[in-house]
């Protein structure tokens, strides 16, 4: 019995998973721009982040 990875009616489901992590990273890269540009930022959530990175002692 031969093991074949790619069969016909699996094939179109890779193509359509690709697009899927196209959009997502370009979605992801325009947030972040747009995160970068902003300069007003609330303060609590840069003392979030600040004690997310900071175990518990």
């Amino acid at each position: 019995m031969k093991y074949d990875p790619f069969e016909a009616r699996v094939l179109p489901i890779f193509g359509f998973y690709i697009v899927l992590i196209i959009l997502g990273i370009l979605v992801t890269i325009k947030l972040a721009k747009k995160y970068l540009q902003r300069k007003d930022t609330a303060a609590p959530l840069h003392l979030s982040i600040v004690y997310a990175f900071f175990p518990y002692q």
